[in-house]
C-alpha cells in the first residue's frame, strides 16, 4: 500500500471493514463508530497524497465489497437482513 493508487486502498479497506462489523451489528451506536473511525481516514488520505475521486470511490467500493460479503457469509435469514 504505497499510497498510489486508484481507488485509495486505504479508503476501500476501512469502508469495507466498516461495512462488514456495520451490518453484523446493526445497532446505531456500532455504526457510528465503525463508519466514523474508517471516517477518520479520509481527511487523512486529503491531506495531500490522493485526490478527492481516488478516496471516494474507494469508499463506495469499500462500503459495496463489505456488504457483499456480509450477504454471502451471514448466517442470518434474508429475512432477517431485511429488517
Amino acid at each position: 500500500m504505497g499510497g498510489d493508487s486508484f481507488p485509495s486502498v486505504h479508503a476501500s479497506v476501512s469502508w469495507a471493514i466498516a461495512s462488514v462489523i456495520a451490518h453484523e451489528y446493526p445497532g446505531a451506536l456500532t455504526q457510528l463508530l465503525a463508519y466514523g473511525v474508517a471516517g477518520g481516514v479520509v481527511p487523512r488520505r486529503w491531506a495531500g497524497q490522493s485526490i478527492a475521486s481516488e478516496v471516494l470511490i474507494g469508499i463506495a467500493l469499500g462500503w459495496y465489497m463489505g456488504r457483499k460479503f456480509f450477504l454471502s457469509h451471514s448466517h442470518y435469514s434474508a429475512a432477517d437482513i431485511a429488517k
